[in-house]
């Protein structure tokens, strides 16, 4: 869970022409633009979190990025519902 919708193009509460992906794969790495955090994250930066998701994806299909500040999203996400987010997959 983030605390933003899922993966975009760029950084979301940077740049409003951020568009959301709902699907993303190792080969679409290159056409993000990540940004570099502007203080010290203890988790690490969301393009390590992304490269980690993508070795999950390999061995279970793929994984899910979705905003857990809305209401309901996770458990929806965990039931199998079609909700807003990424879906992170496996490579080819």
């Amino acid at each position: 869970a983030a605390d933003v919708d899922g993966l975009f193009t760029a950084d979301p509460k940077r740049r409003r022409t951020a568009r959301l992906l709902d699907v993303v794969g190792p080969k679409d790495l290159s056409s993000i633009e990540f940004s570099s955090p502007s203080r010290t994250d203890v988790t690490g930066s969301i393009e390590g979190k992304v490269r980690r998701m993508f070795e999950i994806a390999d061995h279970v299909g793929e994984c899910l990025i979705v905003n857990g500040n809305v209401k309901n999203r996770v458990r929806d996400a965990l039931r199998g519902r079609r909700v807003v987010g990424t879906r992170v997959v496996r490579g080819p």
